[in-house]
């Protein structure tokens, strides 16, 4: 038997085409404002005959209000022969455009723009498209970051805490005001008062150094403020002290909260005074010196518990800068590693020339109880042991556990007295073998000023290891 026709499908109706079309405008639309780019349609007399939602919101211009506008002027770009505009009367294909615009409100924009031609079944030219992407807020940052300053006289850190840092010291700049740098061991405070002098108008005078935490009572008066002769058994001639050796400059008095009692307020009298007297002699003598004092002790604490004097504070904190520690400005690892790295292959002429992302990654990863000085150790560790060109995750050290956080009351970025706190015995030793006995690494990866670790060897009966 012959096959029976197939049935022939009947036109769909006018009415169905266009109900159609309207669904599939509709369908574009909705498409088309979920997407992040503005999207923005013309004719070919390059009047607006759509835009998106997202192209709404970044030019300011509603649908209603953008239908039929010249398409420059809903782009907020000039119509006097801007390069958008040429290509948009030439109907030529661009991408990724960069364009200086305004939105409808006058606001300035930044606008990355690329076109394409709209064309009709018969391939001919029905108008062009522009997408639009706002890219404002990433030049303004991008700008910002450009200005931000990467290092300063030894500082490095393009963290927003370090731009804080490196204000403070360019606004001291013009002043003789006594400075106290408060902060976690480790983070750079000898740094910082480098910074301060260096940016000062003493900066021709001399910068005198002095750790408060390393001397005796005794040897640390006649430290500051000099002796004559026959003051004491050895004092065989006169000495000139630190004060008068940073007449016309600076001295800085680092590990300021471990002064003694005495010492405190023969300080304070010379802070008030501007005159020292050398011990052995009560003649006074006028010098012209500024202070910038550093601590990694809570002060305000030692002031609670009666040893640190009140009026002494209140001398030394005219201008506090409190420099961050290391876990608050992580984003500044990566410099300081590239900084160390470098520093490190000239001082070694070893051909080091990076670090793998592994490696970067597990020291982003560490909270640096020893701030910065603990990092450079890191380096320094990964230098002997790497044979390569980059450096290696296993060629860094064994970072060690985060330890606890601070007891309740300490503020952040001030850590307990470390004269006063307790050590755990082992854990000293065990990192004193890690690091063959080197005291100022171990110190470095406890937390710990080498004072301290020496102080608490001496309570323990090892300091002459």
């Amino acid at each position: 038997m012959p096959a029976e026709p197939s049935p022939v499908a009947e036109p769909d109706s006018l009415e169905d085409q266009i109900h159609s079309c309207m669904l599939q405008r509709q369908n574009l639309e909705a498409v088309l404002d979920c997407v992040a780019d503005g999207v923005v349609a013309a004719d070919l007399s390059l009047r607006v005959s759509n835009l998106n939602h997202a192209a709404q919101t970044i030019l300011g211009w509603t649908r209603a209000e953008a239908l039929g506008q010249p398409c420059s002027r809903v782009l907020g770009t000039t119509d006097d022969g801007g390069e958008l505009d040429q290509v948009l009367r030439q109907r030529r294909p661009v991408d990724a455009l960069s364009v200086t615009a305004h939105s409808r409100s006058g606001q300035p924009l930044r606008l990355v723009v690329s076109t394409r031609i709209l064309r009709d079944h018969s391939g001919g030219e029905r108008g062009v498209v522009a997408i639009v992407r706002d890219t404002t807020e990433l030049e303004s940052l991008r700008g910002r970051l450009r200005h931000r300053r990467s290092g300063i006289a030894g500082l490095v850190g393009q963290s927003q805490a370090m731009q804080a840092v490196y204000q403070l010291i360019e606004d001291l700049g013009d002043s003789d005001a006594t400075v106290l740098i408060l902060g976690e061991s480790g983070t750079g405070k000898e740094l910082v008062a480098d910074a301060i002098h260096r940016h000062s108008r003493r900066q021709h005078g001399p910068f005198v150094k002095v750790n408060c935490s390393a001397l005796s009572e005794g040897l640390l008066e006649s430290e500051l403020f000099g002796h004559v002769k026959g003051a004491f058994t050895g004092a065989v001639r006169d000495s000139v002290g630190r004060f008068e050796q940073a007449d016309g400059g600076t001295l800085f008095l680092d590990e300021i909260g471990d002064l003694s009692a005495t010492v405190q307020v023969k300080l304070l009298r010379v802070l008030q005074e501007r005159q020292i007297e050398r011990v052995g002699s009560g003649l006074t003598r006028r010098v012209d010196t500024r202070v910038i004092a550093a601590t990694h002790r809570n002060l305000r604490l030692a002031m609670q518990d009666g040893s640190f004097r009140q009026d002494l504070f209140y001398r030394l904190n005219v201008m506090p800068v409190e420099v961050p520690p290391l876990r608050a400005r992580r984003d500044d690892i990566p410099l300081l590693v590239a900084h160390f790295i470098e520093s490190f292959a000239a001082r070694t002429g070893r051909p080091v020339r990076g670090i793998d992302d592994a490696a970067l990654g597990k020291l982003m990863a560490y909270d640096w109880p020893g701030n910065v000085r603990e990092l450079a150790n890191a380096i320094e560790h990964a230098f002997v042991r790497c044979r390569d060109q980059v450096l290696q995750v296993d060629c860094l050290p064994a970072l060690g556990a985060v330890p606890a956080a601070s007891p309740p009351g300490l503020s952040p970025g001030h850590a307990p007295a470390e004269g006063h706190a307790h050590a755990d015995r082992s854990r000293v030793l065990e990192v004193l073998e890690q690091h063959r006995w080197n005291r100022a690494r171990a110190a470095a990866a406890l937390g710990m000023h080498r004072t301290t670790l020496w102080r608490h060897l001496r309570d323990w009966g090892l300091d002459d290891r």
